[in-house]
């Protein structure tokens, strides 16, 4: 079997030197685009996909959209909360466990949502799924107990 003569020159655009291209380009910025690739490296959209797919083995998702998150600080002072509670209770001085209302929580921020698309990055399909946290620095928020 030998292939026949035809016209036009053979692909050469994805070569190990494209491929590291991309490569850099996406873990540099793992929000770029198609249209970025193709500006900053001059070849076609179908090259890329073909690279992004099935060489690099990447896709792109939307990160998990979280409520909050906790700092390590946030948490430790929850936890000292809670064994000063119960150790005043175990040592008898206090029956103030017994008044504690738990209930859900409310959160409110302002902040400029991110569209949906400028979220997405790139990953490998082993990769967990990323998250976001819709929180800005400056938003503060503080844990109330109310005992009666």
């Amino acid at each position: 079997v030998q292939d026949a003569p035809r016209s036009g020159r053979p692909s050469t655009s994805v070569t190990e030197q494209t491929i590291d291209a991309v490569r850099k380009i996406i873990e540099d910025d793992p929000h770029s685009i198609y249209q970025q690739i193709e500006a900053i490296l001059g070849i076609s959209s179908t090259a890329i996909n073909t690279i992004i797919h099935d060489y690099l083995n990447l896709r792109k998702v939307c990160a998990r959209w979280v409520s909050h998150t906790l700092t390590n600080d946030q948490k430790q002072l929850r936890v000292q909360f809670c064994r000063r509670s119960l150790k005043r209770f175990e040592e008898g001085r206090s029956r103030r466990v017994f008044d504690i209302i738990t209930g859900d929580e409310s959160w409110f921020y302002h902040y400029d949502p991110e569209l949906k698309e400028q979220s997405k990055v790139w990953m490998s399909t082993t990769d967990p799924r990323p998250t976001k946290v819709h929180r800005n620095k400056s938003a503060e928020n503080r844990m109330v107990a109310i005992l009666s």
